[in-house]
């Protein structure tokens, strides 16, 4: 009853979608959730996959969400502010692409919350 599949199906635009989701049980006692449950470890496992298959098809990581999240007017306005605050058009293309041990970067992911904004309310905003 996780519920890590929430991401996938309520993140990117796509015609169809199927997951399965299957409990494992351990002998490490009661799960004790306190806040949602299988949303974080979903989110994660989505947004690598989304990094690898952007490297994998050579498009840009912010460009592969732009272009699957279009039907999320919020999103498409919060892709290029952050964009331009992180400075996104300056990091290293490449993954690992700092010379040295020590690796620094920065990177992009989607999230999800259920009515995490009014959707009425930074629409109109974005329409003026």
């Amino acid at each position: 009853g996780a519920g890590t599949s929430g991401p996938v199906r309520n993140t990117y635009d796509a015609e169809k979608i199927y997951t399965v989701e299957s409990d494992v049980y351990t002998n490490a006692g009661p799960a004790a959730p306190f806040r949602a449950p299988g949303m974080p470890q979903g989110a994660f496992a989505l947004e690598q996959t989304i990094d690898d298959l952007a490297y994998r098809l050579g498009i840009d990581p912010l460009e592969i969400r732009i272009k699957n999240t279009l039907s999320d007017k919020v999103r498409q306005a919060e892709y290029p502010i952050g964009a331009e605050k992180f400075g996104w058009s300056k990091r290293a293309k490449m993954a690992g692409a700092d010379k040295g041990v020590i690796k620094r970067g920065i990177g992009v992911a989607n999230s999800i919350w259920y009515y995490i904004y009014n959707p009425g309310t930074i629409e109109e905003v974005l329409m003026e």
